[in-house]
């Protein structure tokens, strides 16, 4: 059930700049509208020449890849959900709320897709809105995605508001029924779009490249060379050789062949350009510069050109990537849940698996488990749950380093009938 509401507070409050700014006001400026507006139409002209705004600055390809790689892989992290306990924490699975953030937020998409689109909103537009869906008996029952470019979140009485458009219809929503997390920002209520304040010109210049070349092989405006013929040569014999020439070497199909031309023709080819080695350069400068913006390392995006592929440096990179770019917007998603999930001192909370980004690395996990294992700081049974492996006799215990020794057992004699009721002493390290 929708938590929907009419708004029926004084009209004395200050209005939301949405409703000031739809077209259906005719005092909006529509030869100047506000910047949700120019966004949802397409976006701004840049310098440069193409249209850019928070969808269509995907169409460059850095940009789509930046995204789709960030937002899959948080969307990719396990959400458990866990309890806070006398002896630690446990994973609460029979809690109502488990389901909802770790499978499925609602009848319409799983856990995947809700994150990987949460991700997109705030590396786009820097903010994402979810409803939160509640039963009869303010239950929480499902969360639901919000168009961001509808929402214009506000404050009035120390209380955030969230103003919505749905069908037409203006509705006001609580701050309690509302998932909002706001990306960068200067007042902390709703964070700026990373595309409309830092990246439209650079992803414009980017697309307008892109268009550049595209436009230059298909209109041929740079020939490949040029054929030069004998002074004295007949109408005949110069139309026989221009049709010969361009049926057997224009096209994609017979790039590379051999070029044999008549006696006194001369081939020469044309080589590139300084200008169009300098657009080459120009657009892998774009590439990282548009890296730059979503925090994301170039190589990761297929731009090698600078760096290498191989030894500790793409490695360092992909840690701070890890770090410096991903963990920040974890935290900003798992500060929004324990606000309005589990408010006060609920001993309940939701935590992103950051483990699981070992999965795909064995080298790495498989160290992991040894050190944990003969350190004594993690079971074998653990590490069996982690790969989906079934439970096993003596593996629910820690170790210590070395020997192997149950920790139970370490400076303890162990009783053999066959020895006079006295063992050698459970081997120990020295």
């Amino acid at each position: 059930m929708w938590p929907f509401k009419r708004d029926n507070e004084p009209a004395a409050r200050e209005e939301p700049s949405f409703q000031n700014a739809s077209p259906e006001n005719p005092s909006t400026n529509l030869a100047d509208p506000a910047a949700w507006m120019v966004d949802l139409f397409g976006g701004g002209r840049t310098w440069a020449g193409p249209e850019v705004g928070e969808r269509s600055a995907i169409r460059s390809t850095t940009v789509f890849r930046c995204v789709s790689l960030v937002a899959g892989i948080i969307a990719s992290l396990p959400l458990p959900m866990y309890e806070r306990t006398a002896s630690g924490r446990r994973e609460a699975y029979e809690n109502r709320l488990y389901p909802l953030l770790h499978d499925a937020p609602n009848d319409l998409m799983g856990s995947f897709i809700w994150r990987e689109l949460m991700i997109t909103d705030l590396l786009l537009g820097g903010n994402h809105y979810s409803l939160i869906e509640r039963d009869n008996a303010n239950r929480i029952v499902g969360f639901m995605p919000m168009v961001r470019q509808a929402v214009t979140p506000y404050r009035l009485d120390g209380l955030t508001r969230y103003r919505v458009m749905i069908g037409g219809d203006l509705l006001d929503l609580d701050q309690g029924d509302v998932i909002h997390v706001p990306g960068l920002g200067f007042d902390g209520l709703r964070g700026l779009s990373p595309i409309g304040v830092a990246g439209r010109q650079s992803i414009g210049l980017d697309l307008a490249m892109a268009e550049f070349i595209a436009r230059m092989h298909a209109n041929g405006a740079k020939p490949s060379g040029v054929l030069e013929v004998a002074a004295n040569i007949s109408p005949q014999n110069f139309s026989r050789l221009k049709a010969q020439f361009e049926q057997e070497n224009a096209g994609i199909a017979n790039a590379g062949k051999t070029i044999f031309v008549d006696k006194d023709s001369k081939w020469t080819a044309v080589q590139l350009s300084p200008e169009d080695a300098q657009t080459l350069e120009s657009r892998r400068y774009q590439v990282t510069d548009i890296c730059r913006l979503f925090g994301v390392p170039p190589h990761m995006v297929g731009e090698t050109d600078k760096t290498t592929s191989w030894g500790s440096g793409i490695e360092q990179q992909s840690l701070g990537f890890l770090r410096f770019t991903l963990e920040p917007w974890l935290k900003r998603i798992e500060d929004e849940f324990h606000r309005k999930l589990f408010p006060g001192n609920s001993k309940f909370y939701a935590e992103f698996d950051r483990d699981a980004l070992l999965a795909m690395d064995s080298t790495a996990s498989a160290a992991l488990f040894a050190s944990g294992i003969q350190n004594g700081w993690m079971k074998p049974a653990e590490v069996r749950h982690l790969k989906n492996l079934p439970a096993a006799d003596g593996a629910d215990q820690l170790f210590i380093n070395s020997t192997m020794t149950p920790i139970s057992m370490a400076g303890k004699k162990s009783t053999d009938s066959g020895n006079g009721g006295a063992a050698p002493a459970a081997a120990v390290p020295a």
